[in-house]
């Protein structure tokens, strides 16, 4: 027998002996996610919104309430033309719209009252849930039961999920949590002979989420597991990843590719630059294993972050416990996941911008998950059994030096390093006691031993390194639980939504920025994609996307916030139709937030435009509400000279207008809708939109009488559709060829045993 058939062997052995095991004792897989779930807790204790930050509040907390209600509405959210620029979601891809699990979270959201209690739930279930994942992971390049729980909870409660992910970036956490649970799945398919339908509906969770980072890296998965195929030379595996790739593709193609064909008119960045905003540093990186490390790492918040998101895992100098050339000879087993780790630590220190994709720095979860499991794969194959003195120093060395980096970035934290030393090194001691057990003897001190750890030693180490990162959490939790960075708080409890705009009518438009005035402004107006729990539909909603003409003429931000002096746009008079901005985009409430160094007086003095009045004025606001109320948004809001038109029907994809007159040259009408690519008209043409943003439509000379017909559908939506159906197609092949295969398979050794 050749040495790689007896290593595939060996493998495939050793696999089965595995499962057995772990069959035998799920104890250690069920307590990670246990211990992550107290341990995420422990944040609450110092801030109970912990977990309702930022982009959380601002944009995915309001799209789920808004689509939860029309899930129970029985409505499929694609297009929302009173959203704007916010309004196109297969456009903006990271809603969730294809994947059941979002829209169930949705209806989730819609139906608990209060938006802190259902966010923190969700947030921590996937916690545990990535907690049970980083185990199988770890599981799956053959590391033992109690190193997998050790990286099932020290993954989860890395710096960045918890303290950037978990709080506010809960999309690029969601296709974290799921990443793990793929990668086993196509090893388990590959090496252990699982079948294929777990490893497609994994990565059609993850892919159907939306959000670009997650399917970058699970293609960058598929690469590294072609290459772990290559290096074992097992060509045969390949058909079957391709098989699962080509699924996941097709999701992946239905998924972005409206929103890539929608570029045209979005605000997605293009090129390759690098401005330094959330890039990792070297030196951050150098201080991952100090829980208390606050590096620099310039975003948002300065140049220095106030979290320790460069923060991977305090135990991190075992790695000194590990034969390295022991570990060597099995390198071809985890090829995949050298090639992981090498990926998500070039992507982390590449440049800020590659055409949309920013802020590399959020890939850093994946590249700790990959640091985490390569340590305990590593420990668990080649631990040094008896590590020796020497060993332990330089443990040590490598605590005492990721500690003075930490300290030479922030020198403030001296008390915090202080304690944070001393609590990782007595615990690295701790450890190298207990890896040592009870036969070491007195001889044994500067002497390894290779022949792995003590069971029994082994799992009390992995008790221990589990209990103090959690003791490391709440450490962390001490320090920045209250630090995150955030807009304003938007109120916990649904009714608080409802109680701004009372006075408004019709479509709102809010000037000027809530967050220059502080948090009790949100008693009277909304931030960003918080305006979905209330009754007045206005412009102010959050979108990454945006419409860019638009949203550049208005002076909007993707989240919503747009400057005072959108007054001034909104009653110019567009040079084309001769008409006020806000007739065209159907505006009839425009709410004035003060500016910090302007009195309400000052507002109050504001000439009010002809067939407007000020109706509500509030300590830090005006309200200016329009006489008589514009066509609703979608409809008809002006026709050329000679042109008379009629509305028949409006919807969120449709409008229908009869043409009651038309001059010999044909005429113009102008629709309160962005002009989305998508857009089709039946009876009619498509024109220049009107400020480069405002759909128009050109009707001919001779269709007085006819009724004309504009729709929206996503670009290439057959396409997408097709891709989608082939993807189920493909789905149910992979389900029942087994069983097509074992029945003959039944049949063929039946008649055999006939003969």
């Amino acid at each position: 027998m050749s040495t790689a058939h007896a290593v595939v062997r060996e493998e495939a052995q050793g696999s089965t002996a595995r499962d057995d095991r772990s069959r035998r004792n799920p104890w250690w897989g069920l307590a990670a996610p246990v211990i992550v779930g107290f341990a995420a807790l422990l944040p609450l204790l110092f801030n109970r919104r912990f977990y309702f930050y930022a982009d959380t509040q601002d944009g995915a907390y309001g799209i789920w309430y808004d689509i939860g209600r029309s899930v129970l509405s029985g409505e499929w959210p694609l297009f929302s033309v009173d959203g704007w620029m916010a309004g196109n979601h297969v456009a903006e891809g990271q809603w969730g719209l294809w994947n059941p699990l979002i829209l169930g979270i949705s209806v989730f959201v819609y139906l608990v009252p209060n938006a802190v209690i259902s966010t923190t739930i969700i947030k921590i279930a996937f916690l545990m849930f990535a907690a049970g994942g980083a185990y199988l992971m770890t599981r799956s390049y053959e590391g033992n039961r109690p190193l997998a729980f050790v990286a099932g909870v020290a993954a989860p409660l890395a710096g960045f999920t918890l303290f950037m992910d978990a709080p506010s970036w809960v999309t690029n956490l969601f296709v974290w949590a799921f990443f793990p649970w793929v990668l086993w799945a196509l090893r388990r398919m590959l090496w252990d002979g699982g079948g294929m339908l777990l490893p497609i509906v994994l990565g059609f969770l993850l892919v159907s989420i939306g959000y670009v980072h997650g399917t970058i890296l699970l293609i960058a998965l598929y690469l590294a597991i072609g290459i772990e195929i290559a290096v074992r030379r097992q060509w045969s595996r390949l058909l079957p990843v391709l098989y699962v790739g080509v699924i996941h593709g097709l999701t992946a193609l239905t998924v972005y590719l409206p929103g890539v064909l929608s570029a045209s008119v979005s605000a997605r960045s293009t090129g390759v630059e690098n401005s330094g905003f959330m890039v990792a540093t070297l030196t951050g990186l150098a201080t991952s294993g100090v829980p208390t490390g606050v590096t620099a790492l310039t975003a948002w918040w300065g140049a220095f972050a106030a979290q320790p998101l460069h923060y991977i895992a305090w135990f991190l100098p075992l790695f000194a416990f590990v034969d390295f050339g022991r570990f060597a000879a099995r390198w071809k087993s985890v090829t995949s996941l050298y090639a992981l780790l090498v990926f998500t630590f070039l992507f982390i220190v590449g440049p800020s911008n590659v055409s949309a994709l920013q802020f590399p720095i959020r890939v850093i979860p994946w590249f700790a998950l990959c640091v985490i499991v390569l340590l305990a794969v590593m420990l668990s194959t080649a631990g040094v059994r008896f590590p020796s003195a020497r060993r332990l120093a330089v443990a040590l060395s490598i605590v005492f030096l990721g500690t003075y980096l930490a300290l030479s970035q922030n020198p403030a934290g001296l008390k915090a390093h202080g304690l944070s030393f001393v609590l990782v090194s007595a615990s690295i001691v701790v450890i190298w006691l207990l890896l040592r057990g009870r036969t070491a003897t007195s001889g044994d001190v500067g002497e390894d031993r290779t022949a792995g750890f003590d069971r029994t030693a082994l799992a009390r180490a992995a008790v221990f390194i589990g209990l103090v990162t959690v003791a490391m959490t709440g450490l962390q939790s001490v320090l920045h639980a209250r630090d995150l960075v955030s807009s304003l708080p938007a109120p916990a409890e649904e009714a608080d939504y409802a109680i701004q705009l009372t006075d408004a009518e019709g479509e709102a438009f809010v000037a000027g920025s809530p967050t220059q005035i502080g948090p009790d402004i949100l008693d009277e107006t909304l931030l960003s994609n918080s305006w979905y729990l209330n009754d007045v539909p206005t412009h102010n909603l959050y979108s990454p996307v945006q419409f860019l003409p638009y949203a550049q003429d208005l002076c909007l931000s993707h989240t919503g916030i747009a400057c005072q002096d959108a007054v001034e746009e909104l009653f110019e008079v567009d040079s084309e139709t001769r008409t006020p901005v806000a007739d065209l985009l159907s505006v009839d409430s425009v709410q004035i937030l003060r500016a910090p160094d302007q009195e309400i007086e000052d507002l109050e003095e504001w000439p009010v435009p002809d067939g407007w009045e000020l109706t509500d004025t509030g300590d830090d606001y005006v309200l200016w509400v329009r006489d008589a109320v514009t066509p609703d948004a979608g409809e008809v809001v002006w026709a050329s000279a000679g042109t008379e038109v009629t509305m028949v029907s409006n919807s969120d994809m449709q409008a229908t207008f009869e043409v009651d007159a038309v001059g010999s040259d044909g005429g113009q009408v102008v629709l309160s809708r962005l002009a989305w690519p998508g857009y089709s008209a039946s009876g009619a043409s498509l024109g220049e939109p009107v400020r480069d943003y405002l759909l128009s439509v050109d009707v001919p000379s001779d269709s007085e009488g006819t009724e004309v017909t504009v729709t929206f559908a996503p670009p290439a939506w057959p396409l997408c559709l097709a891709a989608m159906a082939l993807a189920g197609l493909l789905t149910i092949a992979a389900l029942i060829y087994p069983l097509i295969r074992r029945r003959r398979r039944a049949a063929v050794e039946s008649e055999a045993r006939q003969d």
